[in-house]
């Protein structure tokens, strides 16, 4: 009997990431060192003798001479969200943010005694407090936070006349001072009353306290009647009576002194404090994003993954247009849970809408408020199928032409700060002052011969909710076929963009739409669609159709404005049918996105992100701030959150740029920097949102589900894998994975030791002296994989260009910042 083998792969792919908060992207390579001195316009007044690289341990360097002037870095719910349209703190912020990141916290636990009926109700019945103080000096407190204390409510008296309930006491928080006995009475609760139990056979009653830092070897106590007690050897409560007067915060106190002597008499109460334990030994992790819990999302329905999600397939139409594959296909605005930790998260993509021919189940489509979707003629526009992030996907035969008409089914009008309606403004930080997506040809000065003047170039107007009529709108929108060999006017080129028919825009289309000759119903410019015309005379292959809409491109991409094509023919049918290629196929499209994290979280690495604008907790997030590599102000010329080089700050410099350096709003002229961190004078000149040059995002994504898994049998796939990330690079080598303590995961360990999140085998182990280096350079050494624990190597067959020529041996092979 053959042993049936499943393996999991857990896509644990060795990428090269490191996206530290205070980390930077591989374009900082590029930068100068700027520590020259800088005249009044910000550029540089002399030459470096020679030009170096910034580097992650120039900024590491930076950071710390900042932390030790004493820079103020600002922790997790102490910060704030800016102001929409204040500047950027290019110099003291970060300016850019990481996905949800888990919240690691302390574990409320109880210390003390067990909380049960004893032999005596109280020591005492009494309506004031009795002269007992009890010290429980085994009930040993972590560091932490106090933020309770429970006693046992018994309502059974037994030895004593009375039972819990009216008696009065003080709880305490009492700190050893190193000398025998004696004690510092760190905290004193003020007097509480036992209440009635609710339960006849008697319960556990807490008594809040706010939260109260204590010390590892503090321990509790109390003064006071009401606590049951039993009278046994084994005892090690310590009992002080008489005492006639209860402890004073803030003192010390003796026990077995005039004050408080000690009762002789091993005794056991029914006393514990609830402990937030802060010393790592108790841990609690919350928030975050967690691995693999969430399955790949397949094609069709019936590859839907748990949450729902997958990849649809579009229908063709072959009767409309004889020897054509037809598709009427609509981008729109739809919400899509990405991942279990994450809510919905709000895409534009493409959908093919419902027709006579090919009906489907005709979902009635709606805008993410829940607003209905119309076509251009005012009626309800259905899906073929419900929208689902990349979407559409087109399947297509070698030599036979695909026809597509495309609608602009986006929303319309811009953003209202009064209302929250963000219209058809993207949910992405646009620079307006990028071409063909902020002015537009309405806002020429015919007399000048120059564009409208700027009132405030870092806030430009059309990036302001109120802006011009004469600007360019966010919802503009084509096709491209990527590598496609397609007439130029069916190419998608970035002037054949179309707006929605009921936008009111100077611009309804781009100066170069044009629509395929015999094909109808686009002809004017305000229709809010166009069409187009594949010719697929290319061999098999895996490509995708995107937008490519002048200006914004790069963001209606991320968005979600991408789709898969697939190009069939003879030859791959051919290879499947004889077996020299797998028939299965699985497509794993790879992509890398931020999720805007929480706000406190937020708060702390970019406050200049408008929630109300772009989306708060699970919206996509994009970088939209210019962080300059350099630092006028610090020794050395490096900025330690920079990013990108700034051509006045860079060697040789930059001059000839209409908005230059600018006064920094933060610079504080009494700010002495040989004695503190202070703000420099200058800061970029550039638009307060600004386009970053690349966009390297901390959360990889396969099939728009984040860190996705799926189990395979053992047997072989053709994985068809397309990446298209913003600007990352991928290595997709395979390693084995490990448990929580660092085991392989394979049939020597059947129960594999789960992560703190539940799952298990999520990791994969790394060169423990690499690690071990790594922990006092990080800016220096990059862990790589452990030597030896190498998954299988990829057999590479094609490419976007087709069919390889021979197939390519891939071993797993680690990478670095260097190699």
């Amino acid at each position: 009997m053959r042993y049936r083998r499943l393996i999991k792969i857990r896509y644990l792919f060795y990428l090269s990431m490191v996206l530290l908060l205070l980390g930077g992207v591989s374009s900082q390579a590029n930068a100068q060192r700027g520590g020259a001195p800088v005249d009044q316009t910000g550029s540089l007044t002399t030459q470096q003798e020679e030009a170096q690289k910034i580097t992650p341990a120039d900024r590491q360097q930076a950071a710390a001479r900042a932390s030790a002037l004493g820079q103020n870095q600002v922790g997790m719910g102490e910060a704030a969200m800016a102001a929409p349209g204040a500047a950027p703190h290019y110099f003291s912020h970060p300016n850019y943010a990481n996905s949800p990141l888990p919240v690691l916290s302390g574990a409320v636990i109880a210390v003390g005694n067990p909380l049960v009926e004893r032999a005596y109700a109280t020591d005492f019945n009494a309506a004031s407090p009795v002269p007992v103080l009890v010290v429980l000096p085994d009930a040993v407190l972590p560091d932490g936070l106090v933020q309770s204390f429970e006693i046992f409510n018994q309502t059974n008296p037994g030895g004593s006349p009375g039972p819990s309930a009216g008696n009065l006491f003080h709880a305490y928080i009492l700190r050893p001072t190193g000398i025998a006995n004696e004690y510092y009475v760190v905290f004193d609760s003020g007097e509480f009353t036992v209440p009635p139990s609710s339960n006849p056979a008697g319960e556990v009653t807490s008594f809040p306290v706010p939260d109260i830092a204590v010390l590892s070897g503090d321990i509790i106590a109390y003064y006071g009647a009401g606590v049951p007690v039993d009278i046994t050897a084994t005892g090690t409560d310590i009992l002080s009576f008489p005492a006639p007067a209860a402890p004073v915060a803030d003192t010390n106190i003796t026990l077995g002194g005039t004050d408080f002597p000690v009762y002789p008499q091993a005794r056991t109460y029914s006393f514990s404090a609830s402990v937030l334990d802060l010393s790592g030994a108790n841990t609690v992790y919350a928030g975050g994003i967690r691995k693999f819990v969430d399955g790949l999302a397949g094609l069709g329905a019936a590859g839907a993954n748990n949450l729902g999600q997958y990849i649809s397939v579009a229908v063709p139409d072959t009767t409309s247009y004889p020897g054509s594959d037809y598709y009427e296909i609509a981008v729109i605005e739809f919400t899509e849970q990405m991942h279990s930790d994450l809510p919905a998260t709000t895409h534009r993509g493409y959908i093919q809408l419902s027709t006579a021919e090919v009906p489907g189940i005709q979902v009635p489509l709606a805008n993410p408020d829940g607003s209905p979707i119309l076509m251009p003629d005012g009626s309800q526009a259905y899906g073929v199928d419900n929208p689902h992030y990349l979407g559409a996907s087109i399947v297509a035969q070698k030599d036979r032409p695909v026809r597509i008409k495309f609608y602009n089914l986006l929303p319309t009008g811009h953003y209202d700060p009064n209302t929250g309606l963000r219209g058809g403004d993207l949910f992405l930080p646009v620079d307006t002052s990028v071409m063909g997506s902020g002015m537009g040809p309405e806002m020429y000065d015919t007399v000048n011969g120059t564009m409208m003047m700027e009132p405030d170039p870092q806030n430009p107007m059309c990036g302001n909710p109120d802006k011009p009529y004469g600007c360019y709108t966010e919802n503009r929108a084509t096709l491209h076929l990527h590598g496609g060999i397609s007439p130029w006017i069916s190419d998608g080129t970035p002037h054949q963009w179309i707006t929605p028919a009921d936008e009111n825009t100077p611009y309804p289309q781009g100066v170069s739409v044009q629509n395929v000759p015999d094909m109808t119903g686009c002809e004017l410019a305000t229709d809010g669609c166009m069409t187009f015309y594949y010719t697929n005379q290319q061999s098999a292959r895996l490509s995708f159709y995107h937008d490519h809409a002048w200006g914004i491109t790069r963001l209606n991409v991320y968005a979600g404005e991408a789709a898969a094509y697939l190009i069939r023919d003879e030859t791959e049918q051919a290879l499947i049918n004889n077996g020299t290629i797998p028939s299965v196929e699985i497509p794993l499209v790879i992509q890398d996105k931020t999720f805007v994290p929480s706000e406190e979280q937020l708060a702390i690495s970019d406050e200049t992100w408008d929630i109300n604008r772009w989306g708060g907790f699970g919206s996509l997030w994009f970088p939209h701030v210019y962080s300059p590599a350099q630092n006028p102000g610090d020794a050395s010329g490096v900025n330690q959150y920079g990013r990108w080089a700034y051509g006045p700050w860079f060697w040789p410099p930059t001059n000839a740029i209409e908005h230059g350096p600018i006064d920094n709003p933060y610079y504080d002229p009494n700010c002495n920097p040989d004695l503190e961190w202070c703000e420099p004078a200058l800061m970029p000149g550039t638009p307060y949102n600004s386009m970053g040059m690349e966009a390297f995002n901390d959360t990889p994504t396969v099939n728009g589900t984040v860190y996705p898994t799926i189990t395979l049998e053992p047997q072989a796939y053709r994985f068809r894998i397309l990446s298209v990330a913003n600007d990352r690079f991928f290595n997709l080598s395979l390693y084995r994975a490990v448990d929580a303590n660092g085991n392989p995961c394979d049939l020597s360990n059947p129960n594999p030791a789960p992560e703190s999140t539940g799952v298990t085998c999520t990791e994969v182990a790394l060169n423990p002296d690499e690690v071990a280096a790594a922990l006092t350079d990080p800016a220096g050494v990059f862990p790589t994989p452990l030597a030896g624990t190498e998954g299988p190597s990829w057999i590479q067959i094609g490419s976007e260009g087709g069919f390889l020529p021979t197939p390519a041996i891939v071993p797993p092979h680690p990478i670095t910042w260097v190699t």
